[in-house]
């Protein structure tokens, strides 16, 4: 098992992971518009990497087979999330789908508590408080409270992201490789079956079709890859309640640049608040600790 980095590398790399993550809708609503359903996005944007990373893994095996079944789980568990997220990320607005995503760091915190012996000081509490807060300001006022799929698959997608988090802390000697692999694989079979069951499983017209493909391959490799190895990767390390605040680093990205990018998402000037709180939040949990650190 490899050693154990700093908390400030592991949560740095989180930090960026998530910054990455938090531009994940620009590709999923450009490919959209190219009469691409969402479900089919989805699979666009985790199959080839998931290509590359079995690609990975079978280098692996023989020194990593024994944790396998590890791997199966927790990448089965991260993959019905970030399916579940995607495919809300073309059935609600940006906003809304990350507001209801993020409410994460509670359900991460409680299982981390209860789960995996966490002790949560005051600083997580305060930093749940303040990321709930600014979640509430911003969803607050926002047009249209009547709750459509989108909002029932990113909410239940945070979910299923906190307990993924939660298993990665708790299995520790799960490959990297292995989990990253199955969770791809995850991610385009479940985004399959959600096609299936709305009706979304239209690929681009014959013109699109070739640009659509070589443009989902490259975000695929050079840009979702390496946001979610640099996540998986921490998330051996820390607590589940500790990465769910640092992945808010993700609703900041993500609501700034639907605000600029989305003229009907554009932010009222007293939310911006709210986005202050969610930075506060991340802020709070990294601050470094007189006590003996704990990860």
């Amino acid at each position: 098992m490899a050693i154990a980095p700093s908390t400030q590398l592991a949560s740095l790399a989180v930090l960026f992971g998530a910054a990455l993550w938090g531009l994940y809708w620009i590709p999923v609503r450009y490919l959209e518009a190219t009469g691409t359903d969402g479900a089919m996005i989805i699979v666009l944007l985790n199959a080839p990497a998931g290509l590359l990373t079995a690609l990975w893994a079978l280098a692996t095996w023989r020194r990593q087979a024994g944790h396998w079944r590890y791997a199966l789980g927790v990448g089965f568990v991260a993959g019905l999330a970030l399916a579940l997220y995607g495919v809300s990320l073309t059935q609600t607005s940006v906003i809304r789908a990350t507001m209801l995503f993020y409410l994460m760091p509670v359900w991460a915190t409680l299982i981390g508590v209860y789960w995996l012996g966490e002790r949560a000081d005051w600083r997580r509490w305060v930093a749940i408080a303040c990321s709930l807060l600014g979640l509430s300001i911003l969803l607050w006022g926002e047009q249209g409270y009547s709750q459509n799929l989108g909002d029932v698959l990113a909410f239940f997608s945070g979910w299923a992201w906190a307990i993924s988090t939660a298993m990665m802390k708790k299995s520790g000697k799960a490959p990297l490789a292995a989990m990253l692999c199955v969770q791809f694989i995850s991610v385009a079979l479940v985004a399959l079956v959600i096609g299936a069951l709305i009706g979304g499983t239209a690929w681009p017209n014959s013109a699109n079709f070739g640009p659509t493909v070589t443009l989902g391959v490259l975000i695929s490799i050079f840009g979702i890859l390496p946001a979610l190895v640099m996540i998986f990767w921490a998330s051996q390390f820390l607590f589940p309640g500790r990465v769910g605040l640092l992945l808010l680093a993700e609703v900041v990205v993500a609501v700034i640049s639907a605000s600029i990018f989305l003229p009907e998402e554009t932010l009222p000037l007293a939310h911006w608040g709210a986005v202050v709180l969610i930075v506060g939040a991340a802020g709070i949990e990294y601050l470094p600790s007189r006590a003996k650190p704990r990860i």
